[in-house]
């Protein structure tokens, strides 16, 4: 049963609960890390306009106050405008029956004189080593490709049953293939790839710089406001509910103590996040690449890096959402300029496999 086929007469609670009952546990637990992760980051910055800042630029005048509250909306604003392309940029190698050949063009479109067997026959004449693989019944869902030795392979997925571009991997929670797939996140309950990477660094960088600030305000408020007359216990989460249940705390102040634990927890974490993923796209690697210790040999500049995922100007990415202007240099499947170094080995059985 789908949404569309609820009975009329079902009341609203109703549809929620068989909502609840047929959707899947995957999609279930993704949803509630984002309704964990939006409820969070509002409450944060409910607190610091109506608390944090008054408080502690209490001595200061009213314009700065005001112009700190802009400020903390705009950290907000940034976060979530990020943090929503993330979720909506779909990043998935889509099935088709094309026929592509990405190492001819950068443009994706293909056209028939690059599919005639003469073309073919010269390309490999002209190359120093051109490989053409075989997949048998499996071609006709993404096509076959060619690939000269030391460029990144087209591979074929069992789970998705078609070929994929080169750098992309299958996901296990996501159930497809990602282009330039980075990692999964749970706190937007997708995969990072080709087309929201960008996204995702952003929101890492803005989401550090938020919990870091909210962190020494809250620090800094619950010090002088809450420390004086609290004991140890009333400072974990059990005690300090139950007391703002019965009345002899107050409701912001447990709200409060909630977000100083979340905020010493990913304050750091933001930073690793946006400093990793600074590190490997000035390297020309994803963490796949990495982890598995594969070859990569990247000849293009630490801004040509940056430009394959920003885009041009890819600083202007960190003071509003770019890509309306500034789009991606490159398509997500043809690599240039990313090489491996040693393309092939032997398995067991003397078939030669590839290493990506």
């Amino acid at each position: 049963m789908s949404e569309t086929d609820f009975p009329q007469n079902m009341s609203l609670m109703d549809k929620f609960r068989e909502h609840i009952r047929i959707t899947p546990p995957r999609n279930r637990f993704k949803n509630i890390s984002r309704i964990i992760t939006f409820i969070q980051a509002f409450s944060q910055v409910y607190m610091a306009l109506q608390y944090l800042i008054p408080y502690v630029f209490e001595a200061y005048d009213p314009w700065t106050i005001y112009y700190l509250k802009v400020f903390a909306c705009y950290l907000f604003i940034m976060a979530a405008a990020n943090w929503l392309c993330v979720m909506l940029y779909d990043t998935s190698v889509i099935k088709t029956k094309d026929q592509p050949f990405p190492n001819f063009t950068k443009t994706g479109t293909f056209p028939n004189y690059l599919q005639s067997d003469q073309y073919i026959q010269k390309r490999c004449n002209d190359a120093i080593e051109i490989e053409v693989e075989e997949s048998g019944n499996r071609g006709d869902q993404n096509g076959n490709c060619l690939q000269e030795k030391d460029e990144l392979s087209w591979k074929y997925c069992n789970l998705c049953d078609m070929q994929t571009p080169p750098r992309s991997h299958h996901c296990k929670i996501c159930k497809v293939c990602i282009l330039k797939r980075d990692h999964h996140c749970y706190l937007t309950g997708c995969c990072i790839g080709f087309k929201n990477q960008r996204y995702f660094i952003v929101m890492a960088f803005y989401v550090w710089v938020a919990n870091f600030l909210s962190y020494f305000l809250t620090y800094v408020y619950l010090r002088d406001k809450f420390w004086p007359t609290a004991s140890l216990t009333d400072a974990t989460w059990p005690v300090a509910f139950y007391k703002t249940i019965v009345g002899d705390m107050f409701f912001h102040h447990t709200v409060l103590l909630v977000h100083l634990y979340v905020l010493t927890l990913f304050t750091p974490l933001g930073f690793v996040y946006f400093a990793s993923q600074f590190t490997l796209i000035s390297q020309g690697i994803t963490p796949h690449e990495l982890q598995k210790k594969i070859p990569i040999r990247n000849t293009l500049s630490i801004d040509k890096n940056f430009q394959s995922v920003f885009g041009d100007f890819w600083l202007i990415n960190f003071l509003f959402p770019g890509q309306l202007l500034f789009r991606q240099r490159d398509d997500g499947f043809s690599w240039d300029g990313i090489k491996l170094m040693n393309m092939d080995k032997k398995s067991k059985t003397g078939i030669k496999l590839r290493t990506v």
